[in-house]
């Protein structure tokens, strides 16, 4: 796995294998999410790092597995980034 992917696992879940790409143009700031899987890539939004939101690009279908994509986002953003 690259320095720029984390998985994130909740139970009754299948692991979601993310890779975070930073994007900073037009004074913003932002951390794209994309989802790795055999032969696709699928784009979940990005957390906005000046207002430190997540903004979603795919139906709010789960709570506890959106809530834990988000918490591990902001966590890479803090440790790895800062």
């Amino acid at each position: 796995m690259a320095r720029n992917e984390i998985v994130v696992r909740v139970a009754g879940c299948t692991p979601a294998r993310l890779r975070l790409s930073r994007w900073t143009k037009y004074g913003k700031d932002r951390l794209y999410v994309t989802e790795i899987r055999a032969r696709i890539e699928k784009k979940y939004g990005y957390l906005d790092l000046l207002a430190n939101r997540f903004v979603w690009e795919i139906p709010y279908t789960n709570p506890r597995f959106h809530a834990a994509v988000e918490d591990a986002v902001k966590n890479y953003a803090e440790t790895v980034m800062a």
